[in-house]
């Protein structure tokens, strides 16, 4: 079954592919996302937002909802327990020049905000629609999903993949992933537990050759994310075994708190060779994939996106 999904579709509702979905559908462009999950990801991936994001999420209309699912985080602290050093960047620095805070919230709230404000414009959001192949012409470009009904052929001017680092667009392409792997491991937890009472600021690094970590508050309901390092040869499925040991050097022992969740993930540096072949491109991880220090991931996917959104609509537009 062919479909005609209009001007563009796009593989992936995470952050990166629903908030290009909206840029698109503000500029008059249709657009169709498709996710091969039944749903937007909660999994701890990004959740401190800086100026650059919080510049975007404003000229998108979103940031004041965003703002109110979110805590705002006005310090940062730069811990290296080895030498006692224990620093607190206060973001009024930054008055004046631009945002003078960060906002703090899992991605999946950024991204479920996304979706509603682009669904107001007529975008369609495909869940359970797993991509299994890609073909193109001169005039369009075709991907054919797996649903609960049986495959289809969707088919558009132009197809956008966003579907993260792992992205089947780019593998169906065949375009290499440039760049290298790092040795160690991240394991994000989502943890309730009260870090500003153990000396912490709403976001951190700690900084140490064996237990460096990001620890930031995510909401106002005591939930924060310590996201440490291990040995990447270290046996992935045992990383809960080893956490106990990691968990004592950030929290000191008797001090309670619960793990909602826990996830390990390995951490890349790359690029694609190409972002373009043909009509169908890359956006987010799909295109560049980063280690998540310093929130550069969905920084850097989110502009990816805001930049293909200007570039691509003006194509479509006939005006470049």
């Amino acid at each position: 079954m062919m479909i005609d999904t209009g001007d563009v579709l796009i593989v992936g509702a995470g952050p990166v592919g629903l908030l290009t979905a909206l840029a698109l559908a503000q500029k008059g462009v249709s657009v169709t996302v498709v996710e091969a999950a039944e749903g937007v990801s909660d999994a701890p991936r990004a959740m401190v937002y800086f100026a650059p994001t919080m510049i975007a999420l404003h000229e998108l209309g979103l940031l004041d909802d965003v703002a109110r699912q979110s805590v705002e985080g006005r310090a940062f602290g730069h811990h290296v327990p080895d030498f006692g050093v224990h620093l607190k960047i206060e973001n009024s620095v930054m008055a004046g020049i631009t945002f003078d805070y960060q906002l703090h919230c899992g991605q999946d709230i950024v991204a479920r905000i996304a979706q509603q404000h682009a669904e107001r414009l007529g975008v369609r959001v495909l869940f359970n629609h797993k991509l299994v192949a890609l073909t193109q012409n001169a005039d369009s470009a075709i991907a054919t999903v797996q649903t609960p009904d049986g495959a289809r052929d969707l088919r558009a001017k132009w197809i956008i993949g966003a579907d993260g680092a792992r992205s089947t667009v780019r593998q169906l392409l065949d375009i290499e992933f440039a760049g290298h792997t790092w040795g160690n491991r991240f394991v994000a937890t989502n943890v309730y537990c009260d870090f500003s009472t153990l000396g912490y600021q709403a976001a951190n690094f700690v900084c140490d050759p064996t237990y460096s970590a990001v620890i930031a508050v995510i909401d106002n309901k005591g939930l924060w994310r310590l996201t440490y390092q291990e040995d990447g040869t270290l046996p992935v499925d045992s990383f809960m075994e080893r956490l106990p040991e990691r968990y004592g050097f950030f929290i000191p022992q008797g001090t309670p708190f619960e793990i909602a969740s826990a996830n390990p993930y390995t951490i890349h540096q790359r690029c694609a060779t190409t972002l373009r072949q043909g009509r169908i491109l890359l956006a987010g991880d799909a295109a560049h994939a980063t280690n998540p220090c310093g929130g550069l991931g969905l920084t850097t996917g989110l502009w990816s996106g805001m930049i293909l959104s200007d570039t691509l609509a003006a194509v479509l537009q006939e005006d470049a």
